[in-house]
């Protein structure tokens, strides 16, 4: 079983005059394991093969490492491969979204309240340029502001046809990279639009520069 630390919350609140105690529940926690080295990473969302975790200890994008955690369905516990595609600092911590190899349990799944997407939303906020046909080719300056395993979204001047097929073009040193996907959504916004993006191809995870 893995070693992990207490965490129980314990408050006491005032009801009457006495003091009752009462259990606020607290994230659950895993490991991560990179190399010899073991820490211990709160968990804040969990789905299919994505995992986002907080980590007092610094992780970074492209990092090789091993998501384990208690189940009780699959034994003591699971050991997934996963490798770090995106990183955040957070006070004298990191927050670290994960690709695992393999699905997550359900029984482990940890979503936020009403939603039920199968996958996590990152932010960022990449600049490139939005392709699509609409009688012709068109193009025009676009900004990924989140994305995640399957989809994308990105900030345009110009609204373009829901259901058309769309890419995303953007450069690092250099070097030209693209990702197709399919209009499923836009919305207006002050003077923009949100233009949500099925990916259709490769997952989101290469818009952070890694590859499974």
């Amino acid at each position: 079983m893995i070693d992990a630390p207490h965490t129980r919350t314990d408050r006491r609140f005032r009801l009457g005059g006495s003091s009752v105690l009462r259990h606020v529940a607290p994230k659950p926690v895993g490991i991560v394991s990179i190399g010899l080295r073991q820490q211990t990473v709160t968990i804040l969302g969990a789905v299919g093969v994505d995992v986002h975790v907080l980590s007092q200890s610094p992780l970074a994008v492209g990092q090789h490492l091993t998501f384990i955690v208690s189940s009780s369905s699959r034994g003591p516990e699971i050991a997934i491969p996963g490798i770090v595609h995106w990183a955040n600092p957070e006070g004298t911590g990191t927050e670290a979204g994960i690709a695992l190899q393999e699905p997550i349990p359900n029984e482990i799944a940890l979503k936020l309240p009403g939603c039920e997407r199968e996958c996590i939303r990152y932010a960022c906020r990449i600049h490139g340029k939005m392709l699509w046909i609409d009688g012709a080719p068109k193009s025009q300056p676009a900004v990924v502001i989140n994305y995640s395993r399957d989809g994308m979204c990105m900030q345009v001047a110009s609204a373009v046809p829901v259901e058309c097929d769309a890419q995303f073009v953007w450069w690092t040193e250099e070097e030209e990279h693209r990702i197709d996907g399919v209009v499923r959504w836009v919305i207006g916004q002050d003077e923009r639009f949100l233009t949500g993006c099925e990916l259709v191809k490769e997952p989101g995870y290469r818009l952070a520069g890694v590859r499974l």
